[in-house]
């Protein structure tokens, strides 16, 4: 919501909140892999290319480590929403 209302820098700064938290707890991957995923689309739009990719690949990391995901390995936003059935942010 804060990214679609233009507020990116917040949209980063919630993200990098979701990554931290889930970091280190199995139960989060996906909660994980989705926040690195969307905070790179956000990294992207503030205009830092690199870290983007870099988050992206973080982000396909943590997923094919998720056991069961094999169906949901296409690199889009959806399959990446996909990952987790309840939302933490």
């Amino acid at each position: 919501m804060l990214e679609s209302d233009g507020e990116v820098v917040l949209a980063a700064k919630l993200l990098r909140t979701v990554v931290e938290a889930s970091e280190d707890v199995f139960e989060m991957q996906g909660h994980l892999a989705r926040a690195l995923w969307f905070l790179a689309r956000v990294e992207d739009e503030i205009g830092d290319k690199h870290r983007a990719e870099e988050l992206r690949m973080e982000a396909k990391n943590v997923r094919d480590k998720i056991r069961g995901t094999e169906a949901l390995a296409e690199d889009t936003d959806e399959s990446f929403m996909n990952l987790v059935g309840w939302m933490l942010w």
